[in-house]
């Protein structure tokens, strides 16, 4: 099988996230001590939210693990503006997880890509994170970034 042959939602379908994954693989390949496990929703066939059931199968784990989530679902504490918002993989796992979103650029770069740590209790960190994720739900903006995440990493050019 081929990264190419992976059935992938449009919606995180792109390149980088490809080779990504061709990446992971040959690294499992060449005996490096990684488990892949791939978790995203819970199918047609079982009643559950997706963040839901993303969170059990990572609770399951009986070893420390990275898992690479979209950044939605890293958020630990949203206050929704209605009573209908659920918590995200992160907001479930909370006390288990550090949670850390990337942040990147929506254009090309010419010259190679650097990368930056913003610490959670930064005036930055909470500007980001209004801005880029807060904006999209129909939730309260945050006043801390603490709690939120634990930090943030953003890609310049």
């Amino acid at each position: 099988m081929q990264v190419s042959d992976i059935e992938i939602s449009s919606i995180i379908d792109h390149p980088a996230y490809r080779k990504m994954i061709d990446n992971l693989i040959t690294q499992k390949n060449n005996g490096t001590c990684l488990k892949l496990l791939a978790i995203d929703g819970a199918g047609d066939d079982i009643d559950m939210r997706r963040d839901a059931w993303m969170a059990i199968n990572l609770a399951k784990a009986d070893k420390p693990i990275l898992a690479l989530l979209g950044n939605m679902h890293t958020l630990k504490k949203v206050v929704w503006n209605n009573t209908t918002g659920l918590p995200f993989v992160a907001g479930i796992l909370n006390k288990q997880v550090k949670s850390y979103p990337q942040l990147g650029l929506s254009t090309e770069c010419a010259k190679p890509l650097r990368w930056r740590f913003v610490p959670v209790n930064t005036p930055e960190a909470l500007e980001i994170l209004n801005k880029s994720l807060f904006s999209l739900l129909n939730a309260h903006e945050p006043k801390s970034a603490a709690g939120i995440v634990d930090g943030l990493i953003v890609w310049e050019c």
